[in-house]
């Protein structure tokens, strides 16, 4: 047995201890603080709140998350809030975006060890496709004009 599941098992029984768990996640407290830190305010017109609170729900009574779980839960939130309201943002200082045509779009999907990733990258060697990469996907709309992650 590796090291990291019994570290990982540890930290649970000790965030249980520590009352960590009975605090569930809740989407009004998520709102406030993904608006904070995007220093921006308007998620726009198209609904979301009701859909956040029953995935949140799901998160606090059905998923039975370890500590590890829980905080890439509430990080999986805050950085869908946070995409949301960069959009926004971008569609407000640049109201063509809206109006740009994407003309026949191609949509990649599979089940794993099918290849689709051969696919993507097949795709991705002509110029005339924009294939995005992975961070791209995880932060379609980067805080600065610019930015990439660093990854460790």
């Amino acid at each position: 047995m590796s090291l990291e599941a019994p570290l990982l098992h540890t930290a649970d029984r000790l965030a249980g201890r520590l009352g960590l768990f009975d605090r569930p996640l809740a989407p009004a407290d998520l709102i406030v603080l993904a608006r904070r830190r995007a220093g921006l305010s308007d998620f726009g017109g198209e609904p979301f709140e009701h859909a956040l609170a029953v995935l949140v729900d799901s998160y606090n009574r059905e998923a039975a998350l370890s500590l590890f779980g829980r905080f890439a839960a509430r990080w999986d939130v805050l950085r869908f809030l946070g995409n949301l309201l960069r959009l926004r943002a971008a569609e407000q200082s640049d109201p063509g975006i809206l109006d740009q045509a994407i003309d026949r779009p191609i949509f990649i999907t599979g089940l794993p060890r099918s290849g689709t990733t051969f696919l993507h990258s097949l795709l991705a060697e002509d110029p005339d496709n924009l294939a995005p990469l992975c961070w791209e996907t995880i932060y379609p709309c980067p805080e600065k004009p610019g930015w990439r992650p660093t990854w460790p």
